[in-house]
Order: C-alpha cells, then sequence, then structure tokens
C-alpha cells in the first residue's frame, strides 16, 4: 500500500522510470496495485523497449483491458513495439468490435502483420466488426490462401459485406476461392441485403 501510494504521487514520466527501473515480477506487481488509468498513462510514458518489455510480462486478457484504457495513438504506439505474434495474441483476447478498432489505429504494414499473425476465426470476427470499406480493404492486405481462409470462417451474411465492397475483379477472385456451398450461401446473403435495402425501416423491422 505504501508503494502504491507512492507510485500515485508520481508523475506520469517519473512512474514510467520507475517502474521500468525495477525487475519483471516488481514491475508486474507495481502496475497491478494502479488504477486502470495510472497503468494506460504509465504505460504511454515508458520508452518503447521498457513498454514492450510490459507487455510481454503481462497476460494476454491483461494487456487487452491495459490497453483499452489508453488513447488511440498511445495504443498504436504500443502495439508496434510489440512482436506480430504478441499483438496478434492480445488481440485475440479481445471482442471483436474492439479488434477491429485497434486494428484501424495500426500502420498498413503492423496491421497485415498483425493479420497474418491472427487465427482466421479471429481475422473473420474482426472483418465482419469493420464497415465495408475497412475489411476490404484488410483483406486486400492478406495474401490469397490468408484471405481464403478467413472468408471460409466468416458468416455469410458478413462475407458478402467484405466481397460487396471489393473491387469487381478482386470480387471475382474472392468468389472463386470459397467452396461451392460458401459462394451460394455468400450470393444468397448479398440477395437478402439487396432486398432489404429495398424496403422501407417498417418494411425491413415486419
Amino acid at each position: 500500500e505504501e508503494q502504491a501510494a507512492e507510485l500515485a504521487g508520481l508523475s506520469p514520466a517519473d512512474r514510467a522510470a520507475a517502474v521500468a527501473g525495477m525487475s519483471p515480477e516488481d514491475a508486474g506487481d507495481a502496475l497491478d496495485m494502479m488504477t486502470p488509468q495510472e497503468r494506460a498513462e504509465t504505460l504511454a510514458a515508458m520508452e518503447p523497449t521498457d513498454r514492450a518489455k510490459a507487455l510481454s510480462e503481462m497476460s494476454p486478457d491483461e494487456s487487452a483491458e491495459l490497453l483499452a484504457a489508453m488513447r488511440p495513438k498511445d495504443r498504436a504506439a504500443a502495439l508496434a513495439g510489440v512482436s506480430p505474434e504478441d499483438r496478434a495474441e492480445v488481440l485475440s483476447a479481445m471482442r471483436p468490435k474492439d479488434r477491429a478498432r485497434v486494428l484501424g489505429e495500426m500502420s498498413p504494414d503492423d496491421r497485415a502483420d498483425t493479420l497474418a499473425a491472427m487465427s482466421p476465426r479471429d481475422r473473420a470476427d474482426a472483418l465482419g466488426a469493420m464497415s465495408p470499406e475497412d475489411s476490404a480493404a484488410a483483406s486486400d492486405a492478406m495474401t490469397p490462401a490468408e484471405r481464403a481462409a478467413t472468408l471460409a470462417a466468416m458468416k455469410p451474411k458478413d462475407r458478402a459485406k467484405v466481397i460487396g465492397a471489393m473491387p469487381a475483379d478482386k470480387r471475382a477472385a474472392a468468389l472463386d476461392a470459397t467452396s461451392p456451398a460458401d459462394r451460394a450461401a455468400t450470393l444468397a446473403a448479398e440477395e437478402q441485403a439487396a432486398e432489404l435495402a429495398g424496403l422501407s425501416p417498417a418494411d425491413r423491422a415486419a
């Protein structure tokens, strides 16, 4: 409690310096004693190497909770300092909507590397939570094999949303890469979405 009170009285920069000088175990204990806001401010004030080290000592759930409390700019900087595999592991602990938002905050290169390290299911959930344009851009950054595995893991309506936002040539290639059953389900979902789009809000609700 005494250490927690001492750390709470420091500026974020001074807290960051104090935690960086501790052993990994002591640093973890010190961060655990802070409020979520103090933890986020402390991590944001750390040097990139110290920040990456601190994140590597946390569980994916702890890292996800901490990152959620950070500002977008600080969150992107924190994740840029860790490996794509570690980023993917942290993102897997987030809700699909949060996962999509964090991916959108990354640089194009970091986003592509992170998507490549994620499981098809996690990629599918993230793309499903994005806007059609963002999901199409994210899928465009994948290799053909990654894109095919991701589309296969998606729900038909999400797959239709992603493929429908692609340019015509890429849309055709994406459909060709899906199984006959997935292709049929995707086209059916596109048709249903088009029909619903032509109805009034009251008719859609009915």
